[in-house]
């Protein structure tokens, strides 16, 4: 190729092609204010200002389709994800997507379908208790706290009295509804993409191999049993995961994964089987949602690190 030629080649790649692009992770639509809960109000808002400003949405099977094609993103994109199946994104979250033309990816624990999220005082129970009676060292065991810390280093950096108000919010949030099958059906049906979660939401990096392939393999035959489309998206349970669960999720035939690493998915440099997602609740604000979606974020995310070391 001579130079002219590669020159208006070069040219013609739009400059947006490296935008990051935000993948928006929410839970529960509810006013409980856990770690896992947005307001309809703080919902709403940050739908707003996503139509203000200009973005278009895709699913998350869409967006993993487009990286894998190298194919060239807008300038203001987002992909909304919601996890575990709550109803209220249903009678919430929907009518709002609705409103302003998005479309979103819902993944869904299988075993739970038309439940509650029983596995949320599964895996706090004890610490819960431990929290309640007043944090008595002898009530949590050494193993019973390294487990902890390494499954939610936030909730383990809290003192006992914050530490129960916000494990006691996440057990109310664990006894809402979830979806039935045919509301999944429903949502299906409207063009939005329902992934897989696992069966039963355990934390998979703890498990065997074994017991990991029938996690992913029984969650996506279920919903496609079921559903009908086929599920070509995973979403790691409380985003634990490690190099022998991506790639036994990549063997069953997915053709993307997510975590919950707190970045924006850079178009050249990813890994298809851990894209990153930004969780989402009531303390993002107006302006955190703003910087959330801005190429600074990550930066903001490094400054709160170091300010933790520090304080420590």
């Amino acid at each position: 190729m001579c130079g002219q030629q590669m020159k208006s080649t070069i040219a013609d790649i739009p400059r947006h092609s490296k935008t990051p692009v935000p993948i928006l992770c929410y839970h529960s639509i509810d006013t409980t204010g856990s770690l896992l809960s947005t307001s309809p109000r703080v919902f709403s808002n940050h739908m707003l200002h996503l139509k203000r400003h200009g973005y278009t949405t895709l699913t998350f099977g869409d967006l993993v389709d487009r990286l894998s094609a190298k194919t060239l993103m807008p300038p203001k994109l987002a992909v909304i994800t919601f996890d575990d199946g709550y109803r209220n994104n249903r009678e919430i979250a929907l009518p709002i997507l609705k409103r302003y033309g998005f479309t979103a990816t819902f993944f869904v624990v299988t075993d739970a379908v038309g439940k509650r999220a029983s596995w949320i005082e599964r895996d706090f129970s004890t610490v819960l208790g431990w929290a309640r009676e007043g944090g008595h060292t002898g009530r949590l065991s050494e193993n019973h706290r390294k487990i902890f810390k390494s499954r939610n280093a936030y909730l383990a950096s809290l003192d006992k009295t914050a530490l129960r108000k916000e494990l006691e919010k996440l057990v109310l949030v664990g006894h809402f509804p979830l979806m039935s099958f045919s509301e999944l059906s429903i949502l299906s049906s409207h063009g939005f993409e329902i992934g897989a979660h696992s069966h039963t939401h355990p934390f998979l990096a703890e498990l065997t191999e074994n017991d990991v392939y029938k996690e992913a393999r029984r969650s996506k035959e279920m919903l496609q049993n079921r559903l009908r489309p086929p599920v070509t998206s995973f979403c790691y349970p409380s985003g634990n995961y490690s190099t022998n669960v991506a790639h036994i999720v990549a063997t069953l035939g997915y053709s993307g994964a997510c975590t919950t690493e707190r970045s924006s998915v850079s178009p050249s440099n990813h890994n298809i089987y851990a894209l990153p997602r930004l969780l989402m609740h009531d303390s993002y604000d107006a302006h955190k949602f703003r910087l959330c979606l801005s190429r600074w974020f990550p930066l903001y995310v490094f400054a709160q690190i170091i300010w933790k070391r520090v304080k420590q």
